[in-house]
């Protein structure tokens, strides 16, 4: 089975889908200003994403992630259990008309960053069939050397183990370029790389397992599947059986894992000990989550959407943690843009600033709602960079800060990523917005173009010239041939148009 990778919805479909959801909507009871909301919502979101590109554009990617996770699949969602779709909003109208706002303002960047994006993209054609598998190894053992480099330092905040486990994504890397040179080199029929594999694996185990981290437990997984769709690949039953079994295994067995670890990750001891341990304790974990969540349909500043009990499928929506620190903007006062020079002043590395003063804003923002307790610092939360327009300055914010934010992002990331079909550059992107576009609150466009951009120029070209000379050393170019066969793909270059 081939991934859909849409690069353009057709308009009839997207209002024919919209007038069904809105359709139930009104027979649910939703109020009639919201329904028309979401009617207007879905069909300027597809008009920007297909403004975009698709997913086949990096700009597109962000915009496809932050519409469907913030507010659509949970409108979707709310359909389907036959629940109005404002029934658990405190300031529905206010916002579902900054979701429509965001989509506009989207819609705009898209469009005005145009004539600003770099044809043919910086990294475009870069990577080439020769080094492909020995850069992939490359990245791989440098991944390897920065946690063991870490680990034997403490990567303290400001020394050089800091800095490179900031900058370290090789292992994304590695599995975005070795899938994209297994499906191109195969023609299609393949797209599992040994050393992909091996790089997913070790995220998985090292990362999600021994750190307690939920993303890295499904980082690579999104990566291949991100790298399969974009590449053409194709999928077998197989395949497909194996990401619903795991899928469903983290989310039933590692999530209650990880949330249960926190504690300890920090805690003296050997990591491997301390994860046995944990893994021990799942079922205990886990009715301490379902108790929790109990407790939490009695608390009036839980921001729950749905009616029904739904579990981990609250975590699939921001629009009612949106609509909370909206109602504090509304009720309340404005805040600002004290975050936007955070995010800023945030670009300097620490070891030229070493006393930079951290923030956490999603804390600043649950103690806004009154969701954390007052002694609280430390616990992050998440919202989308909606609510966060919006708490700053309302609609002056939303109107005219965020468009020129967006047209810098969309610009800077389209430049240097480029057609994500032909390129696995762009993919990076794609899988950072896939988590962080929804969930991010506007530190994430500002850090794909001022961070990650960079970055990712850097590092590929140290991955396309340095790496190989590193992994030539376990594979060498002879052996390396005989392993990819004798088909030699090519690697198609973006031109302009």
């Amino acid at each position: 089975m081939r991934l859909p990778f849409p690069t353009k919805v057709p308009l009839w479909g997207a209002i024919l889908f919209a007038i069904v959801l809105c359709l139930l909507e009104v027979l649910q009871g939703t109020s009639t200003f919201f329904t028309l909301g979401v009617f207007a919502y879905v069909i300027v979101s597809v008009l920007a994403f297909n403004a975009a590109g698709g997913l086949a554009t990096p700009s597109g990617g962000y915009i496809f992630f932050q519409v469907v996770l913030t507010a659509l699949l949970g409108f979707v969602m709310k359909a389907v259990l036959w629940e109005a779709a404002d029934s658990r909003l405190r300031a529905p109208e206010t916002t579902i008309l900054a979701n429509l706002s965001f989509s506009i303002v989207m819609l705009i960047a898209v469009y005005v960053k145009r004539p600003l994006t770099k044809k043919p993209a910086i990294l475009s054609g870069l990577l080439t069939p020769a080094s492909t598998r020995q850069a992939t190894l490359g990245c791989v053992i440098i991944a390897i050397l920065i946690d063991i480099y870490v680990a034997i330092s403490g990567g303290e905040r400001g020394s050089l183990a800091s800095a490179l486990n900031r900058v370290d994504i090789f292992l994304p890397l590695a599995i975005l370029i070795g899938t994209f040179d297994t499906v191109k080199r195969s023609g299609g029929r393949k797209n599992v790389s040994l050393i992909a594999v091996f790089a997913g694996t070790y995220s998985f185990l090292v990362v999600g397992i021994l750190k307690y981290s939920k993303e890295a437990m499904l980082a690579s997984l999104v990566a291949w599947l991100i790298a399969v769709a974009a590449s053409g690949g194709r999928l077998s039953l197989r395949q497909i059986g194996f990401i619903l079994v795991a899928g469903a295994g983290i989310v039933y067995y590692l999530v209650p894992y990880a949330q249960g670890g926190r504690v300890d990750r920090d805690a003296p001891g050997s990591p491997v000990d301390k994860a046995m341990t944990n893994l021990s304790r799942i079922d205990e974990v886990r009715a301490q989550m379902a108790s929790e969540a109990g407790d939490a349909e009695h608390n009036p500043n839980e921001p729950l959407f749905y009616d029904a009990k739904v579990g981990f499928l609250e975590r699939f929506q921001m629009i009612s943690w949106d609509d909370a620190l909206i109602e504090t903007a509304v009720n309340d006062s404005k805040l600002g843009y004290t975050p936007l020079l955070t995010y800023l002043y945030n670009i300097v590395p620490h070891f030229l600033w070493p006393d930079k003063p951290e923030t956490l804003w999603g804390n600043f923002y649950a103690h806004r709602i009154g969701l954390l307790a007052e002694e609280d610092l430390t616990t992050g939360v998440s919202f989308s960079p909606v609510s966060e327009a919006f708490v700053m300055d309302g609609w002056n914010s939303l109107f005219f800060v965020c468009p020129f934010i967006y047209i810098v992002v969309f610009a800077i990331i389209d430049s240097v990523g480029g057609d994500v079909r032909h390129s696995p550059w762009g993919r990076l992107f794609t899988m950072v917005a896939a988590h962080n576009a929804p969930e991010g609150v506007l530190a994430t466009p500002i850090t794909m173009a001022t961070f990650l951009a960079p970055l990712l120029i850097g590092l590929a070209y140290f991955t396309v010239y340095v790496l190989p000379l590193i992994g030539g050393l376990l594979l060498p170019r002879s052996r390396a041939a005989i392993m990819q066969g004798r088909t030699q793909p090519r690697f198609v270059r973006e031109t302009q148009s």
